[in-house]
């Protein structure tokens, strides 16, 4: 089922996150806006930062639990089992397993900073984004990785052709 994030500012300034299932969107005087269909769930908090909330607006501590938060219910991964894995995580040279871990802090650059919030004002995050942006990143992946096997290539031709010229070279002799 297609989920929309909402991220909103308090009035006491306090930030909270909220998962709906995604309605439809009705004109507005610009852009269109979001608005949520059916029961709404707060997302809780996955704590991994030693940030006391969520933040948004900037690339701190705050604005990377409220990433973790969103992608750990993306993913339909518990708080419970980020944190087991974050533990182990941080203290060994492996890769997490978690996609949310994995993810979040890319994640909070790429949706999370760039969106300062009022008091009183909201943002929303679609989970078709989220699953878009996943996708765009695989492709640059891929991309990067067939562009350097095109330079590897074309340095192997380079060392052939070298060396084809030496042997052609040694076998017309000296020239007088």
């Amino acid at each position: 089922m297609s989920k929309t994030y909402r991220v909103e500012r308090q009035n006491n300034g306090e930030i909270y996150a909220w998962s709906y299932p995604t309605g439809t969107y009705l004109p507005g005087d610009n852009l269109p806006a979001m608005i949520p269909q059916g029961p709404s769930m707060r997302l809780p908090h996955v704590v991994i930062h030693n940030s006391p909330g969520f933040e948004t607006g900037y690339a701190g501590e705050g604005p990377a639990d409220l990433a973790l938060s969103i992608l750990s219910h993306h993913f339909h991964e518990t708080p419970e089992e980020i944190r087991n894995e974050w533990f182990h995580y941080r203290f060994s040279d492996d890769r997490p397993h978690s996609k949310a871990l994995a993810l979040h802090q890319d994640f909070k650059l790429a949706f999370i900073c760039t969106r300062p919030l009022e008091r009183g004002g909201h943002y929303d995050i679609t989970s078709e984004e989220i699953d878009l942006w996943i996708q765009s990143g695989k492709v640059v992946k891929m991309a990067t990785a067939v562009i350097t096997i095109l330079n590897n290539i074309q340095r192997a031709c380079q060392s052939i052709l070298e060396t084809l010229d030496k042997f052609r070279k040694r076998e017309e002799g000296p020239t007088t």
